[in-house]
């Protein structure tokens, strides 16, 4: 019954066997390597995200908000007094430039770190675009007591900027690799 089995075909069986396998291992090593190429793009996405959210809140940190606000207060009112106008000189801050290169790539990290990370950077972006008021010659012209009123506005977004930071560190940190 098995006659017609020879070695031609036998050979040909082991090779087709062969083959498969071999394709398979290639196939399985492929995964496994891309699995090991995203993790590590991930690690590098979060790590450089972590830095720059560390250096944009480390401009922050050693400032007494509520101190320099009431100092801040102090020069506006004394400012009216005199009769005078006064305006703070406001420092435009660095790109986010990490983030903003990464931004094509944002869908690797793990949902949890996106909404995080996208939530800081808005804020980011968010004084930013407050920054350049407080620069412009429209703010100049206003009064003192507005002003002020703007300028507390300012610091409350810079204290929620280092809340949504501090947060997106936070889980940055905790997230692992996996979307």
């Amino acid at each position: 019954m098995w006659e017609w089995i020879g070695p031609a075909v036998t050979a040909s069986v082991v090779s087709g066997i062969v083959t498969a396998t071999g394709w398979w291992a290639s196939h399985r090593n492929s995964l496994e390597i891309e699995k090991l190429r995203r993790a590590e793009k991930i690690r590098d996405h979060k790590s450089a995200l972590d830095a720059e959210i560390a250096s944009n809140l480390g401009r922050f940190e050693a400032i007494d908000l509520a101190g320099h606000l009431s100092d801040m207060r102090g020069r506006f009112a004394a400012a009216s007094t005199r009769g005078e106008r006064y305006t703070p000189l406001v420092p435009r801050y660095a790109t986010t430039f990490v983030f903003d290169s990464l931004l094509a790539d944002i869908s690797l990290l793990p949902n949890d770190a996106i909404d995080a990370v996208v939530r800081y950077y808005k804020c980011e972006h968010m004084l930013s675009l407050f920054v350049d008021d407080l620069r412009s010659e429209a703010f100049a012209t206003r009064t003192n007591e507005i002003k002020g009123d703007m300028y507390a506005d300012y610091i409350d977004i810079i204290g929620e900027t280092m809340t949504l930071g501090r947060a997106a560190r936070a889980v940055i940190a905790r997230t692992g690799t996996e979307p």
